[in-house]
């Protein structure tokens, strides 16, 4: 079961999964609440609302199958 998430809580909990997997081992969300796990030392951290748009600014990844193109 997937729970009903804001579009801007959405776009961040993707923005988490996609933009850093160098960093980010895995992310989900509770209670619209949104929880990154570190690659460097299993740390699990909640999302501050204040580091959104730091996550939503960050570059989507280049791949063949869907290029991003620049605005």
């Amino acid at each position: 079961m997937y729970e009903d998430l804001t579009k801007l809580n959405y776009e961040v909990l993707a923005s988490t999964r996609k933009k850093r997997p160098d960093k980010v081992k895995d992310s989900w969300s509770v209670g619209g609440k949104i929880f990154i796990k570190l690659k460097a030392n299993d740390a699990i951290e909640k999302l501050k609302f204040e580091d959104f748009q730091e996550w939503l600014e960050l570059p989507w990844p280049q791949t063949s199958a869907n290029p991003r193109i620049p605005e």
